[in-house]
């Protein structure tokens, strides 16, 4: 069970407050990216481990330049923005983040963590949408980079499309570019399954490779086995028949 004390300290009730008045901003298009940055850092401040406060420093830090000069948003895995997904993906902070006396489970005030995931979702896919409109020069394996990193922490698996898998996925790359230039939020959930389609499919054909790896590797084994015991034959029968 998820630790509960957070609940109980003197600044519960001001940080629920604090959040009504960001999310009602939020949801209204009046939350600049300025705000949202200071006030999560303010939330943070009192609840290191506030779910909701990591989801609006995500926002921040995915409004605070445009595509054409934030074009490092989700390049790698320790950018900023990529360990705070990481964090809601999980659900606790590691140590090495915060200097944590209790247990790192994340605190959610307002909003379950896969609602704040659902959210954080339906902004970097926003990015993407503006990536495509103000960056028309971009390669598709570009945004299929990012999307690869965020569609790994999103679904708890870090290692999600590696390059060696990438070869199975680029047929369906044009139509998958197609899909998320025009997505709708309502159909997130529904790519997100897509994707955690794709991962089991590439998942089998790894597995199967490495399993195909092994039975060769077995045989080679086999074949000089069976050589040397013919060796070993033929030498016991050279002693036997007399020779030193």
């Amino acid at each position: 069970m998820e630790n509960q004390g957070f609940r109980e300290r003197c600044e519960y009730d001001l940080i629920r407050e604090a959040l009504d008045t960001l999310f009602r901003k939020y949801r209204s298009h009046r939350l600049n990216s300025s705000e949202a940055y200071i006030e999560s850092g303010n939330l943070l401040d009192y609840d290191a481990l506030c779910a909701e406060a990591m989801f609006f420093r995500f926002y921040a830090l995915r409004n605070l330049l445009r595509p054409e000069k934030n074009r490092d948003f989700f390049a790698h895995a320790s950018r900023p923005e990529a360990r705070l997904l990481q964090q809601l993906a999980t659900g606790r902070v590691p140590e090495e983040d915060y200097p944590l006396e209790d247990d790192g489970q994340l605190h959610c005030y307002r909003y379950s963590r896969q609602e704040l995931l659902a959210l954080c979702s339906r902004e970097f896919y926003g990015y993407v949408q503006d990536y495509y409109r103000h960056v028309p020069a971009a390669s598709r394996m570009d945004v299929m980079k990012k999307i690869r990193l965020f569609e790994g922490i999103y679904l708890e698996e870090r290692q999600f499309f590696t390059e060696d898998c990438q070869r199975y996925l680029e047929p369906y790359l044009p139509y998958i570019m197609d899909l998320i230039r025009d997505l709708q939020p309502a159909c997130l959930p529904r790519l997100h399954t897509v994707f955690a389609k794709i991962k089991a499919i590439l998942d089998g054909r790894r597995q199967e490779q490495s399993r195909k790896k092994a039975e060769e590797k077995g045989l080679a084994f086999a074949v000089l086995e069976d050589e040397l015991a013919s060796i070993m034959k033929d030498m016991t029968l050279f002693r036997q028949s007399g020779h030193k």
